[in-house]
């Protein structure tokens, strides 16, 4: 018999698939059953989810002022598999909320995979839901100065990361963020 980290990558593969197949809902819906059957119940009620992701961008802006400059060169990447496997089924819920028109959901889903790269170090989508964060932060709330450093962290965690989803990071710092923080004339 297989153990349940031989079964998750076929899970998280089939998440994918949802998602390629442009089943948004039902990616989400696999997803968060695929979460809470490990253990990570990180949405309190599905009707909930604006509050809760208000709620968890205030505390989680916290946690970033707070952080020390040196933040992006000195964290460690994150080596549970476990882990990556749960960063790895938000980011499909947060693009697939994206897709289906679910905006709370997605930045709840971004804000978790930020929350745990301070937790638990750096994964493959940790500059990319940075970037995220700058996005939201700048929409939400137009703070300037938290926009850019939000911007600058995201692009240094890319770089310590690669080339893995540095396209979404770059999106996501140029599109949403950096068009209004530092405008090209």
């Amino acid at each position: 018999a297989l153990s349940t980290l031989e079964i998750l990558p076929i899970k998280v593969a089939k998440a994918k698939s949802l998602s390629v197949q442009l089943k948004y809902k039902e990616t989400v819906n696999y997803c968060l059953a695929l979460l809470k059957g490990m253990g990570h119940k990180w949405v309190w009620n599905r009707h909930l989810v604006p509050v809760q992701a208000v709620a968890k961008l205030e505390q989680t802006l916290k946690l970033v002022r707070k952080l020390d400059d040196k933040f992006c060169q000195v964290t460690k990447r994150i080596t549970d598999q476990e882990k990556k496997v749960v960063v790895s089924l938000l980011s499909r819920i947060l693009y697939a909320a994206y897709h289906s028109e679910n905006l709370f959901l997605g930045i709840l889903a971004n804000l978790e995979i930020v929350n745990m790269t301070l937790k638990h170090g750096l994964a493959d989508y940790s500059g990319a839901s940075f970037g995220g964060l700058a996005g939201a932060v700048m929409f939400l709330k137009q703070d300037y100065q938290l926009t850019t450093k939000l911007v600058d962290m995201a692009l240094a965690l890319q770089e310590r990361i690669g080339r893995a989803n540095a396209a979404e990071t770059i999106s996501s710092v140029t599109t949403f963020c950096q068009l209004w923080t530092n405008p090209q004339e």
